[in-house]
């Protein structure tokens, strides 16, 4: 690119402070034949995600859902026609692609969520694109491709993107109602942890490769069992098995006892909550049964005492009629709403004179949950 009237303008309004850096800018002009120094092409040019660009983690289904939630949005999803109960937030999967203007036998990625790469995962291929899974939400990552060609290796510059703010779920064959409660933004600008609690349905029908991914992919060290009666212990003895009987919601008109408010289960409450407390515990899969009513009380307990918003706190609640299990008796969103989870909620958000935050933590503490307790689960969650 050729230096143009504009850089002797410059030096010209600089006046005479900038002479001598104009006369050597001429001079440098001459020698290189009046042109700059041009920025040689890429070898390795990234072509998705873009480079700065933002990758969507979920499927176009729940993005669709999450990005102006109102309470009961699943009603607007759901299809009469469609008697068929299935899962329907499998994430989407996320392709890197790129592009190399030499050709190469294989390549190896690295990717890290630390700019200077550090703890990055590393894959190799043979093409010029690799699909990656398991992905945090609302997070930035950078990622670099090395080339193996003949003439030797050939590494591409660190880029980035960072991965949208949606609902964190996660697809464990043979497990319905599966995801990561992390990842939501609180009122102190700081977002909940992901990777450290899993909620889901019963483990009983899990798969091998299910199995391999709550061990393995998720790293699974407490089974929360929070059903009525004792379950399995499914996940082998280097799991942790916890079973406490839990309430849910607020005790509803046609029963009685069953629920957060009745002084006899908030025993039950406490110790569950102990579990959060302990940073050996983690990560923590819980679930009931279909992994709505018990887990999603507990769940809407930890997002609240964390400081979520409420409008997040119902679209978490309410992604589970998005799935198998958790639509698996037909009731719907506006029952579960008005009769059980909006309820439960204001009974929280008001419990005593401070912030919805403040309120489920002096709930806690009125259950047995020291507030050395509370720290530690915020101090554990929160990041």
């Amino acid at each position: 690119m050729k230096r143009t009237v504009q850089k002797a303008c410059a030096c010209l309004l600089a006046g005479c402070l900038l002479a001598g850096l104009a006369a050597g800018c001429t001079q440098a002009e001459e020698e290189d034949g009046g042109k700059l120094p041009v920025d040689e092409p890429r070898v390795i040019e990234p072509i998705a995600p873009a480079d700065n660009g933002t990758a969507v983690l979920a499927n176009e289904f729940i993005a669709s859902y999450a990005e102006e939630y109102k309470m009961r949005a699943s009603e607007a999803f759901a299809d009469p026609t469609d008697t068929v109960k299935r899962d329907l937030y499998a994430p989407a999967e996320l392709t890197l692609g790129w592009d190399c203007a030499q050709t190469a036998q294989s390549y190896t990625v690295t990717l890290s969520a630390s700019q200077d790469m550090a703890e990055a995962a590393v894959f190799e291929t043979e093409e010029e694109t690799l699909c990656v899974d398991d992905l945090f939400v609302a997070t930035e990552y950078f990622w670099q491709v090395t080339a193996h060609t003949a003439s030797g290796d050939v590494t591409s510059d660190v880029f980035r993107f960072t991965t949208a703010a949606t609902p964190r779920t996660v697809f464990i064959e043979g497990v319905s109602n599966t995801r990561d409660i992390g990842g939501y933004a609180t009122e102190g600008g700081r977002r909940v942890k992901q990777g450290m609690v899993y909620r889901g349905a019963k483990l009983e029908d899990i798969t091998a490769g299910g199995r391999e991914k709550l061990l393995t992919g998720c790293g699974i060290a407490t089974d929360l069992d929070l059903r009525g009666s004792d379950g399995s212990e499914v996940l082998g003895s280097s799991v942790q098995y916890v079973h406490v009987s839990s309430p849910s919601y607020l005790t509803p008109n046609d029963a009685s006892g069953s629920g957060i408010d009745v002084a006899a289960n908030r025993a039950a409450i406490a110790q569950i909550m102990r579990v959060f407390a302990q940073e050996e515990n983690y990560p923590v899969y819980m679930h009931c049964a279909i992994g709505r009513d018990r887990t999603g009380t507990i769940a809407m307990l930890l997002l609240t005492l964390l400081g979520v918003a409420q409008n997040d706190i119902y679209m978490e609640y309410e992604l589970s009629l998005f799935s198998a299990a958790g639509c698996s008796d037909n009731t719907t969103a506006l029952k579960l709403f008005s009769t059980y989870f909006d309820p439960t909620y204001c009974y929280i958000r008001d419990y005593a004179g401070g912030t919805p935050a403040e309120n489920c933590a002096a709930f806690l503490q009125d259950c047995g949950v020291t507030a050395e307790e509370i720290a530690s689960i915020r101090a554990l969650l929160l990041v």
